[in-house]
């Protein structure tokens, strides 16, 4: 996944990048305070940042508002949920605000509604670039999808 830094952009958020100054739990407490409301809707939850991995990871409880007629949890609702956590992780590494402009999703099993646990990892930058990778398991474990 390929992100542009916005760096006109400045919206209250958290302290990121090396120069951060705040601990992770600092940081996910920043994130879980400002949570976008489409997040909050899918009761989005930063639950760990790892900067020295360059991770983040979040919880999302989605619900039968989510499903398509087989029960299922939408595939966009998913896809959602692997942009929005490997955005997290730019913003972890980088402290800037990006925008996704690439992005491919490999779905491996249906999601059912419940707990779905997402990891987003910062894999390289550039000057203007972030390339991301996320995935998004079950409560279990099960691996769901991923966008390499």
């Amino acid at each position: 996944m390929t992100h542009s830094s916005v760096p006109d952009v400045q919206p209250t958020r958290p302290p990121a990048g090396e120069n951060a100054g705040s601990s992770p739990a600092d940081f996910v407490s920043a994130i879980n305070a400002i949570m976008p409301p489409g997040l909050q809707l899918m009761t989005a939850t930063c639950l760990s940042v790892c900067r020295e991995r360059a991770e983040i990871q979040m919880s999302y409880e989605l619900d039968e508002r989510f499903v398509n007629v087989e029960g299922l949890i939408c595939g966009g609702y998913t896809a959602q949920i692997l942009d929005q956590t490997a955005t997290g992780a730019a913003l972890v590494m980088t402290g800037m605000l990006s925008l996704t402009i690439d992005l491919h999703v490999n779905f491996v099993a249906g999601a059912r509604p419940g707990k779905l646990v997402a990891t987003g990892s910062l894999v390289h930058t550039t000057n203007s670039l972030a390339f991301t990778e996320a995935r998004v398991t079950d409560a279990v474990g099960r691996l769901l999808a991923r966008a390499p």
